[in-house]
């Protein structure tokens, strides 16, 4: 592609933006306008009004593409990128299809120098993502997600190079509105922190999976019913006009709420660092043997901190999940014993109750066997339910670190068949503890609180 013939359009475009009739091209839309923004732990809140913003339509910029397009210059540079930049063969690169994305990069080129934002810096930040995108090279993708169920005492806590999390601001909540009449569509509620990740991908599926870890790790640091509410979404594209949009989710139920305090921030960040490249996905494809119960005791355990359905129901679910990680290939009786026992040796060891953790689990499972099999529920069982499901929960997510850090080095048969041994011979115990302990040595203590 020659540089020079793109640069030369670019000018064109530059300059007849500049010659633009602004006073025709000025517009009014109206603007919600955020006013007594108010954040704290316990309590959020803000008022609006509307008011009148003057501004450049950037659609004017379509008929200044219009008129450059028919010139031989424009058609040069499409033909040869069309003869340069062949695409895989299940997409088309003909010169129409080079056109359409020339037209895309120009007018992004106007709606910029239209907003007084285009310099030679700019300049060439396009021409480079230009021909990255025409040699099929990775884009980078951005997303504000909008978080609830997490609340942070400092202003921002940067997880890594392409995440941080933020507390919300004003500017969160206005917008921009099409007319008068939609001032209140898609209005949610104020965020309690706000997250903010990049990722250098070829498609939109390692960003998804950039997100759905984010979320576990932050499920997973305390007990805590995080889920998105909203995103913002957007990518460097130069050849595609759609590169933006916001997606709203289904409103989930918060059961559990936690706030990062100060003093918890450098865990958190540590807590991230340590687990983020080993935490199984729902959305990978191939996942290592040894995690598959990890994996679905994780999805069990965001669905029983999410779900809109009864304590009992959600108890259940909390069960299901503990049992993938705590019974093995082949044992079809006396899961429930077997899962509450090697649970309380395992918790244990790690400096909770085993009696306290064994009688808990012993009545969540009276309850769970009267749900699974149908059976209508007393008074005593549902209060019974709703007051042992956060600690099932908590049980769960406990055991679920644990077992991400352990099969590093040992299969899951063999940690198991070790806990098991460890409850007939001290000396096992004394030997199972020792080398828990050195797995865990780095984790921060918070955690498993």
């Amino acid at each position: 592609m020659d540089i020079s013939k793109v640069r030369k359009l670019i000018a064109l475009v530059k300059e007849k933006v500049k010659l633009m009739d602004k006073q025709a091209a000025t517009i009014t839309r109206p603007k919600l306008k955020v006013t007594d923004f108010n954040i704290s732990e316990n309590a959020s809140g803000y008022g609006t009004t509307m008011e009148n913003v003057t501004m450049l339509d950037p659609l004017h910029i379509h008929s200044i593409i219009n008129e450059i397009k028919g010139s031989d210059e424009f058609k040069e540079i499409a033909k040869e990128i069309a003869q340069n930049y062949p695409l895989p063969k299940k997409q088309q690169n003909t010169v129409l299809q080079t056109e359409f994305w020339l037209e895309n990069f120009l007018y992004k080129i106007g709606t910029e120098e239209l907003n007084g934002r285009f310099d030679e810096n700019k300049e060439i930040e396009m021409i480079m993502n230009l021909r990255n995108e025409l040699e099929e090279g990775p884009l980078v993708y951005t997303s504000e997600i909008y978080l609830d169920g997490i609340f942070l005492e400092d202003d921002k806590i940067i997880l890594d190079d392409n995440i941080v999390i933020r507390k919300p601001t004003a500017s969160d909540i206005e917008r921009q509105l099409g007319n008068t009449f939609d001032s209140f569509s898609h209005m949610h509620e104020i965020p309690t922190a706000v997250a903010v990740v990049s990722k250098k991908s070829k498609d939109q599926k390692e960003m998804r999976q950039e997100q759905e870890r984010l979320l576990s790790i932050l499920r997973l640091f305390r007990l805590g019913s995080v889920y998105p509410d909203s995103s913002k979404n957007s990518n460097n594209s130069v050849l595609w006009t759609s590169g933006m949009g916001t997606a709203y989710f289904y409103k989930l139920v918060i059961h559990n709420k936690y706030t990062v305090r100060m003093s918890d921030s450098k865990d958190l960040v540590a807590f991230y660092q340590m687990i983020k490249n080993i935490i199984p996905l729902e959305t990978q494809v191939n996942v290592d043997r040894k995690f598959s119960g990890v994996r679905i005791a994780l999805s069990r355990y965001s669905n029983a901190l999410l779900e809109a359905v009864e304590p009992e129901r959600r108890l259940l679910t909390s069960v299901i999940g503990l049992e993938a990680l705590f019974t093995q290939e082949g044992e079809k009786s006396e899961t429930s014993y077997r899962s509450a026992i090697r649970l309380s040796k395992l918790l244990g060891l790690v400096g909770l109750n085993p009696i306290d953790v064994k009688n808990d689990i012993a009545k969540c499972y009276v309850i769970r066997n009267k749900v699974g099999h149908g059976i209508l529920l007393e008074d005593k069982d549902r209060q019974d339910a709703a007051k042992y499901e956060d600690r099932l929960q908590n049980y769960l997510r406990q055991s679920i670190i644990l077992f991400l850090m352990l099969l590093q080095e040992k299969s899951k048969g063999e940690i198991i068949d070790w806990i098991d041994r460890s409850m007939i011979l001290s000396s096992v115990t004394t030997e199972l503890e020792e080398w828990i302990n050195k797995k865990i040595l780095d984790l921060p203590k918070i955690v498993l609180r």
